[in-house]
């Protein structure tokens, strides 16, 4: 099992041409492994801050490798580290809420000439973590099929083998009260310009992951409305000060000469868009840039990669809306509504929506990939309810609960 550390969203976007990165490699002592699954425990004051959003948002590759069966497999999932009230923290889902420290009790013990410093670095900060939680959050990632051949690599090189079934669960867990890596332990990611790169790459190992300067723009879904004859639904999608608004995408992945979903990444920060009140069904888009990244490993630029992925790395600030396609479900979860009004859901419990062909990529991969967005202040969904008696349906539980809500007709 070889875990590594990607840089983060706001380094990735300044990237400039072609740029070549070897990533954070995280030591084999924080990693476990038990049948099928694997359990990293990391402390993010250990962690480099290039590889560590103002958020706490972390992404890891994850190369799992089966020696006796000779397969493999490799997935990127992304995970938020949040601080509690007590000062513990704890590694959450992405699209889950984040931790203002612009406000509340936290941000009366950090300056405030402090606080960007302090998001970049230590998040949450040695200072303030005097104990351990005993939460374990699991983390669910896509991983490629296990089919045909690929490679898996160490610290000497690379070399072919098969997906590897299995190892489909990943646990990012916060310490059990051994020992952890010190501050520092983790060295950052090696970050180098393309032609510095290039014209170095016969003096050392090869360049790790390529950045390629190729990238797309693309649409994805994020939510969906179903109202009933005049009544208008819309959604806002905001990006304030807490900088709440994340979606996860899905990452493309292809070393048999065909992209499949494996693994995803979350965004975050963007633009803002609050869409019209409109009568008709329809999905809420938002535009979302894919930069192509070739695996060269101990490789130079031109050799063949040892596979290829799309890799979704920000928002392009396009927006639009689909009808087609867009019919009205039957969902049973339901709530009458007693009054008219306005009904909206911004709360960050319960579901958040996904869909597993939201990322509408088919056009350039051949395949669309899953898009997941969580409910809050910054991603808000509503409904004029314009009748007594009309009801709010979830798909999976009661509206308020539910990743996905329509609006029925009295019974």
């Amino acid at each position: 099992m070889k875990v590594q550390l990607e840089p983060d969203q706001e380094l990735i976007e300044a990237f400039t041409g072609a740029m070549s990165v070897q990533n954070s490699g995280l030591p084999a002592s924080l990693v476990e492994t038990s049948g099928n699954s694997y359990t990293v425990r990391i402390d993010p004051a250990a962690l480099p801050p290039e590889v560590i959003s103002d958020t706490g948002i972390v992404t890891f590759d994850v190369f799992a490798q089966d020696p006796d069966a000779a397969r493999y497999t490799a997935t990127t999932v992304s995970v938020r580290a949040v601080l509690n009230d007590d000062g513990t923290y704890s590694w959450t889902d992405p699209t889950g809420p984040s931790v203002d420290l612009d406000d509340g009790e936290l941000a009366a013990r950090i300056p405030a000439s402090a606080r960007t410093a302090y998001r970049r670095s230590l998040v949450p900060g040695a200072s303030l973590v005097t104990k351990f939680a005993p939460r374990v959050r699991p983390v669910h990632a896509n991983l490629a099929k296990p089919q045909a051949k690929g490679v898996i690599c160490d610290s000497v090189g690379c070399a072919p083998t098969q997906h590897a079934s299995g190892m489909h669960r990943m646990t990012v867990a916060e310490d059990d009260g051994g020992e952890t890596e010190p501050s520092g332990a983790i060295d950052a990611p090696v970050i180098t310009d393309g032609a510095t790169a290039a014209a170095d790459c016969g003096d050392v190992d090869g360049d790790g992951m390529w950045w390629t300067d190729v990238k797309r723009n693309v649409s994805s879904t994020i939510g969906t409305a179903y109202p009933v004859r005049d009544d208008p639904a819309w959604m806002s999608h905001e990006s304030g000060s807490s900088s709440e608004f994340t979606s996860t995408f899905g990452i493309a992945w292809d070393n048999l000469g065909y992209f499949e979903e494996s693994g995803t990444r979350t965004a975050e920060k963007g633009t803002g868009f609050d869409w019209d009140h409109k009568s008709y069904s329809r999905s809420f888009r938002v535009g979302v840039v894919y930069q192509k990244v070739e695996a060269l490993f101990d490789r130079c630029p031109g050799a063949t990669p040892y596979y290829t992925k799309w890799v979704p790395i920000g928002y392009s600030g396009g927006y639009n809306e689909n009808t087609d396609g867009v019919s009205r479900p039957d969902w049973n979860h339901c709530v009458t509504i007693g009054s008219t009004g306005t009904w909206w859901r911004d709360a960050s419990s319960g579901s958040s929506y996904s869909l597993s062909t939201g990322v509408k990529f088919a056009g350039v991969i051949g395949v669309d990939l899953s898009s997941k967005r969580a409910y809050n202040a910054e991603a808000k969904l509503g409904y004029h309810v314009g009748l007594v008696g009309r009801r709010m349906c979830g798909n999976d539980d009661v509206p308020g609960m539910s990743g996905k809500v329509m609006e029925r007709s009295k019974p």
